[in-house]
């Protein structure tokens, strides 16, 4: 029989400590997860939200299109009978008009659905008044490319929903096309010409616009997914990767022209000791306090990236070694007067930097990094919270 160390106060108390300290290191953590969630996804929402407008721009179109084509066979039908016409006008009206109830109650999906259908639907009964010389049957094109690129096609449902309208189109178009049917309302063949004429330039004019702005959407969504790619999703700034990349374009823009430019190397000072003593979500905190002081006093030609850890750098183009020393030095003492909060305790922190600068003599880009190095780490063997050159 285990026997307890500890009165049942004792052991009630300890309990409601660890409660409590669980209870903040959930909310801490939920915090930051958010906070990183957010700073992930806040490039890649602007690429949704243009996926969105550009689906609803395609049913507006779909809309438009269907719209005008029933108002195209109502002007011509009008002159021989007018309740048939007004039976029609109902008809579509009304089917149309479903299509905004259902955008008013929210129900995009079932909205879609039901405009493809009525699309669809108006195309056939077209082909069914005019003859084939017409060439209403090349409306099934808009509605077969359409039908995938408004519905999601991540979603199994949606993709055998939209194969489903594709392979309807494509029927239909077949029908209509291959045996020459003459409808029932006959005109004449110049008539039927600028028809088909119209139709054909309609099509053309819809794919052209669906083509170019769904490859518009695609540059956006790869710019997007670029820029995630060199950022760090703590900080917000470049990450390692994305700084490096600048840094080379900048040697050899140097090389080329004979300029200056220098590297400002940044560690903050006993930092694992910071994690130790306040928790990593402390840590964290402090390195967005520290990226974010750092990037509101910077040029706009600056650049600034986390290179791994606790490490940041700063690129200063077109500038020698006594600017980066004074620059550095003001940044240090910002970070080294800067106090922020965490669970009520107050939490400071400093930071060494190291400066280099581009010399005729460097032959690679690591000579430059290197000395930068090695100032960083004269300046923690010398005390920390300093700045030192090489």
């Amino acid at each position: 029989m285990a026997v307890s160390m500890f009165t049942p106060a004792q052991r009630e108390s300890g309990e409601k400590i660890s409660s409590v300290k669980l209870e903040s290191v959930l909310s801490t953590s939920l915090y930051f997860k958010k906070r990183n969630k957010f700073k992930m996804e806040k490039t890649l929402k602007t690429n949704e939200i243009n996926l969105y407008a550009f689906r609803n721009g395609l049913m507006k179109m779909a809309l438009f299109i269907s719209l005008l084509s029933s108002l195209l066979f109502i002007i011509i039908y009008i002159y021989m009978e007018l309740f048939f016409v007004v039976g029609l006008v109902l008809l579509f009206g009304g089917l149309f008009s479903v299509t905004y109830v259902f955008l008013f109650l929210k129900k995009e999906f079932l909205a879609k659905i039901w405009l493809l259908s009525v699309f669809i639907l108006d195309i056939t009964f077209i082909c069914f008044l005019f003859s084939v010389d017409s060439g209403f049957q090349f409306y099934f094109f808009i509605a077969s490319i359409i039908a995938p690129v408004v519905l999601d096609m991540q979603k199994r449902k949606n993709r055998i929903i939209a194969y489903g309208y594709l392979g309807i189109s494509l029927l239909f178009f077949l029908f209509f096309h291959n045996r020459q049917y003459q409808g029932i309302v006959h005109l004449p063949l110049s008539w039927l010409r600028i028809f088909e004429n119209i139709t054909l330039l309609t099509v053309a004019l819809s794919l052209f616009i669906i083509f170019t702005s769904f490859i518009r959407v695609l540059a956006g969504s790869e710019q997007r997914f670029y820029k995630a790619s060199i950022t760090d999703p703590l900080t917000g700034v470049l990450n390692r990767g994305g700084f490096f990349a600048k840094l080379q374009d900048e040697w050899i823009r140097s090389q080329r022209y004979n300029l200056e430019f220098s590297l400002l190397l940044f560690d903050l000072d006993f930092f694992k000791s910071l994690n130790d003593r306040y928790g990593h979500q402390a840590g964290d905190k402090s390195l967005c306090r520290f990226a974010d002081l750092v990037s509101s006093c910077l040029r706009e030609s600056d650049v600034f990236g986390r290179i791994g850890g606790e490490e940041f750098m700063i690129l200063m183009v077109n500038t020698g070694t006594a600017s980066a020393l004074v620059k550095a030095d003001s940044i240090r003492k910002n970070i080294s007067s800067e106090v922020f909060y965490w669970e009520s305790q107050p939490v400071s922190f400093t930071v060494s930097v190291g400066v280099s600068s581009f010399l005729k003599s460097d032959k690679t880009l690591d000579e430059v990094y290197s000395r930068a190095d090695k100032a960083l780490y004269k300046a923690k063997t010398e005390g920390r919270n300093r700045v030192a050159s090489h």
